[in-house]
């Protein structure tokens, strides 16, 4: 059944209004929005990645919307508490000076602490390209599609993935590819006629082979251009096409398959497609490598499609061991402007078996009726990340404020567990101390998502050597650190290039750091003497090294403590103008000592 026939059928059923609270066994779920897209003017919607949380814990994604006639998407960041930024605007291809033009479809953050993705509009010609941007925002392009009078590598990009060589996979619409971070490029395999085409992104393997499903191709002959595949490529470029869709009586396996997979600890893989199965409103199946499919789930099996229908941003397995994912309509019913809309659904599948899975519908978007402009968003546009608060998050196309999507928060009570946790043997140590540091990844099945890497401060400390526990079902690590610097250390872990966790592992003994002034207020051209005394929180002794004064990022002068653990410094206020001015005294640490900073002193210059 087409969509636009489904649509003009679901307007004519009654108005039906939510009542149930969004409660699943002893789970409850809440919305909210984090952002508002064209709050401000500022248009950065239609998001085309799902989102990951980076290793500065912040959010990452990307979109087609911009600011200016120049603008062809964006790269973002958003903080978990809403504040969002943008680190890359492209152009508009065929604009002056235009390399870069828009389209982005993906993004990961790679080992080196750089974001990688892939534009299929992009590149010198116009045919896609591989960027890699920086989190101040360095943009470069890897790679150029089509570059060449042969054009192997095909056209129009859609997936990467960091391998566990290091190196980056990823599809265009007709073929396989892997590229170094020198920018050299090779073909592993094209994608036969019967082979599938259009692929939805790659995942490698638990037995290091790289799996994936087209959207096209296969040998039904139901739809004009194939139904879309299942195929399995060998390291070395061997592929094959294991399953082909609408092979079933009637499509009951769905077409068009949408999303990348995800792999469980069984070794199997979970996805969607976005068409056919049961009721026509599209599937959720199961796949081992072999390329036995099992249909889990068809949409729009309950009354007036309640349970959703068409997902389209594939699944997320939580670290609860369940599957998570959205569909763009169905849902409870509401009224807006007197006509019946299904804004949408967020759903949950928890696995039983092999072959069986418990569907819920977690939240429904503009679930409350009469709701217009959807504060929540509706029609979600990817699917969710879960974050190392345990909550998931997304992006929906419409609704918000403007009426033009947000990105959302949906948190869970009780609490889930993050899905990467960083531990430490010991919260604070003294220098040159050893302190055992310890990694657990609660959803690390495939070798995509085992490729995890730490930072320190921000800083690429390299691969994280884990290993995969057949019996806990858990990827983990455990090592020695001993830094020798006094200071404040942030650890994070960040897993296939998507999901993060963090630690923080204080260095020396803690200080605190008070400030006085006097006179104040002072009156040109007298002097003020600024007094700044630190001392030790957690043992006895005197801090030593020096202390920075300033205002804002001016600096009044620095001076040394002296054995008591005091500073002073003597300003002119000569020439100052009258008003108000905030000044800090910054300690800077020393051996054994970690850096800290006063609370803000107003001195009234009269």
């Amino acid at each position: 059944m087409a969509r636009a026939f489904t649509r003009m059928i679901r307007l004519l059923v009654p108005f039906m209004m939510a009542a149930v609270p969004y409660q699943v066994n002893s789970q409850t779920f809440s919305e909210s929005a984090l952002y508002n897209f064209c709050g401000s003017g500022a248009c950065y919607n239609a998001v085309t990645s799902s989102l990951i949380q980076a290793s500065d814990g912040d959010l990452y994604g990307t979109s087609e919307g911009g600011t200016s006639g120049n603008d062809y998407g964006t790269i973002f960041r958003i903080t978990p508490s809403g504040q969002f930024t943008v680190i890359h605007s492209f152009c508009i291809l065929g604009a002056a000076g235009c390399t870069d033009a828009g389209g982005p479809s993906t993004l990961i953050e790679g080992g080196d602490g750089s974001f990688y993705g892939t534009n299929e509009q992009g590149g010198l010609s116009g045919v896609g390209s591989i960027f890699r941007i920086t989190r101040s925002g360095a943009y470069s392009i890897l790679y150029s599609f089509c570059g060449t009078v042969d054009c192997k590598a095909g056209v129009y990009p859609s997936g990467i993935i960091q391998g566990n060589d290091g190196n980056f996979y990823g599809t265009t619409l007709s073929a396989i590819f892997k590229i170094t971070s020198t920018r050299q490029l090779t073909v592993l395999a094209t994608l036969a006629s019967d082979g599938g085409e259009n692929p939805q992104g790659i995942i490698q393997g638990s037995d290091g082979n790289y799996y994936g499903t087209t959207s096209q191709g296969g040998t039904s002959d139901v739809c004009t251009y194939g139904c879309g595949t299942f195929f399995r490529m060998t390291p070395t470029g061997a592929l094959s096409t294991l399953y082909s869709f609408c092979v079933q009586g009637s499509c009951l396996d769905g077409y068009f398959p949408t999303g990348t997979l995800v792999e469980d600890s069984n070794g199997d893989f979970y996805g969607v497609t976005d068409y056919a199965g049961e009721y026509d409103e599209g599937t959720a199946f199961v796949v081992t490598p072999a390329g036995t499919l099992t249909t889990l789930y068809a949409f729009c099996s309950q009354s007036q499609c309640t349970d959703g229908e068409f997902p389209n941003g594939g699944l997320t397995l939580g670290s609860d061991g369940k599957l998570y994912g959205t569909t763009p309509y169905g849902g409870d019913a509401y009224e807006d402007e007197g006509q019946i809309q299904q804004a949408g659904t967020i759903f949950q599948l928890t696995l039983n078996n092999a072959q069986s899975v418990s569907f819920s519908t977690i939240f429904n978007l503009c679930y409350d009726g009469n709701n217009e402009g959807c504060p929540g968003g509706n029609t979600p546009t990817t699917g969710v990340v879960q974050g190392n608060d345990g909550s998931f998050y997304g992006t929906t196309g419409f609704g918000g404020t403007e009426n033009d999507g947000v990105v959302y928060k949906l948190a869970v009570t009780p609490e889930l567990s993050a899905p990467v946790q960083v531990s430490l043997s010991s919260s604070q140590v003294m220098p040159g101390k050893p302190v055992t540091a310890s990694l657990k990844v609660l959803n690390a099945f495939s070798l995509t998502m085992q490729q995890c890497y730490a930072f320190q401060n921000g800083t690429p400390l390299g691969k994280v050597p884990g290993t995969y526990n057949s019996s806990t079902k858990l990827y983990t690590f455990s090592g020695s650190l001993t830094p020798i610097t006094a200071g404040i250390y942030n650890y994070a872990v960040t897993c296939g290039g998507v999901e993060s966790g963090f630690a923080t592992l204080t260095v020396g003994d803690t200080t605190q750091t008070t400030l006085t002034a006097t006179p104040n207020p002072v009156t040109p051209p007298a002097n003020d003497t600024l007094t700044a005394t630190v001392t030790r929180t957690t043992s006895s002794g005197t801090p030593t090294g020096s202390v920075t004064f300033s205002v804002g990022t001016t600096v009044l002068g620095k001076s040394t403590l002296n054995g008591s653990g005091v500073a002073t410094l003597s300003a002119s206020s000569k020439g100052v103008a009258a008003g108000t001015y905030p000044v800090i005294a910054t300690y800077a640490g020393d051996t054994d000592d970690v850096s800290s900073t006063s609370a803000a002193v107003d001195i009234t210059v009269e």
